[in-house]
C-alpha cells in the first residue's frame, strides 16, 4: 500500500515537473519571438501631404472668376461703347444706371445764370488818406461813411430779423425756423413774406449782398441732402432766388453755404443749435458811391 502511494506521488511530481519545464520552454520561445519582432520590426510612419497648395489654388480660382466677370461686362457693352467709355463714379459704371427722377420741388425752380458763379468779390476802393499832423506818422485812411438806418430802410423790418450794423457791413440775420421746415430747403409760406419785406429794404441801396446759409452740427443724410453743406447751400440759394423774384438785382447777389463751420453758440444745447441754424444776408458797404460800383 505504501509502495503504491509513493509511486503515485513520484508520478505526480514528475508530471508537475514536466509541466513546469514545458511552461518555461513556451515562455522562452515567446520571449525569443518577441525580441526577434522588436529587433526587426520598424514602426510605420504616415507622411501627411501639406495643404499649402490650397492658398495658391484659391487665388487662381479668384483670378479666374474676376476674369469672367470682366469678360461678361465687356460683352454687355454696345458697339459704340468701346470708342466712348462709360462714365465711372466711385468705381461704379454709370452706363446702365437709370436717370434720377425729378423731385416736385425742382420742377418750379428758376434757372440760375451760369455767370452768377463767376462773380468776383467787390474790391473796396482805397479812400483818400488824411494828411498826418506829424511828418513821421503814417497817413491814415479816411473813415467809411456808413449810411443811416433811414437810408437803408431798416425801420420797415420787424423783430423777426436781427440787424447788426458793423464798420463796413450790415448783417441781416434770420432764424431757419422762420424760413424753412426741418430738413428742407424750400421756403415756408411764412418765410416768403419775410423775404419780400427784406427785399424792399435791400432795394433801398445798391451795395453787394452775400446770402450765407448756416446749420448746426447734427449730421443730415437724405435723398436730397448728403450733408449739412448741401443743406446750408440750398437754403442760401432758395433765399437768393426769392430775392431775385422780388426785384433785387442778381448781379449784386451771391449764395454761400458754411454748414456748421461758423457757429454763434455752442452746439451742446438745443438753444445753441437753434441759434446756429440761420441765414445771414451780409451787405458790404463800399467806400465808393453805390452808383460808381
Amino acid at each position: 500500500m505504501a509502495t503504491t502511494q509513493s509511486r503515485a506521488s513520484w508520478i505526480d511530481i514528475a508530471a508537475r515537473n514536466k509541466a513546469a519545464v514545458e511552461r518555461q520552454q513556451r515562455e522562452r520561445t515567446k520571449s525569443v519571438r518577441r525580441n526577434r519582432y522588436e529587433r526587426w520590426h520598424v514602426q510605420e510612419t504616415l507622411d501627411r501631404e501639406p495643404d499649402n497648395w490650397l492658398m495658391t489654388y484659391l487665388d487662381l480660382i479668384t483670378l479666374l472668376l474676376a476674369l469672367f466677370v470682366v469678360m461678361l461686362a465687356l460683352t454687355r457693352l454696345g458697339p459704340g461703347m468701346a470708342a466712348h467709355p462709360p462714365q465711372v463714379a466711385n468705381g461704379v459704371s454709370l452706363a446702365k444706371m437709370p436717370a434720377r427722377a425729378v423731385e416736385d420741388w425742382e420742377k418750379n425752380m428758376p434757372v440760375i445764370p451760369a455767370v452768377w458763379a463767376t462773380q468776383p468779390d467787390p474790391v473796396p476802393a482805397v479812400p483818400p488818406a488824411t494828411a498826418p499832423t506829424d511828418p513821421l506818422e503814417p497817413a491814415k485812411a479816411a473813415p467809411v461813411k456808413m449810411p443811416t438806418a433811414e437810408e437803408l430802410g431798416l425801420k420797415d423790418l420787424g423783430k423777426s430779423v436781427n440787424v447788426t450794423i458793423n464798420r463796413q457791413s450790415v448783417s441781416f440775420r434770420i432764424s431757419n425756423e422762420l424760413l424753412f421746415t426741418s430738413g428742407q430747403a424750400t421756403l415756408s409760406p411764412e418765410g416768403i413774406p419775410l423775404i419780400k419785406k427784406l427785399a424792399e429794404v435791400i432795394n433801398h441801396s445798391k451795395y453787394p449782398l452775400s446770402v450765407e446759409g448756416h446749420s448746426d452740427n447734427v449730421p443730415i443724410l437724405t435723398r436730397q441732402f448728403a450733408s449739412n453743406w448741401d443743406l446750408s447751400t440750398s437754403r442760401a440759394t432758395s433765399v437768393l432766388r426769392e430775392l431775385v423774384r422780388d426785384g433785387v438785382d442778381p448781379m449784386r447777389l451771391r449764395a454761400i453755404g458754411y454748414a456748421d463751420t461758423m457757429p454763434l453758440e455752442a452746439n451742446d444745447t438745443a438753444a445753441g443749435r437753434a441759434a446756429n441754424r440761420r441765414v445771414e444776408l451780409i451787405m458790404r458797404i463800399d467806400p465808393k458811391a453805390p452808383t460808381e460800383q
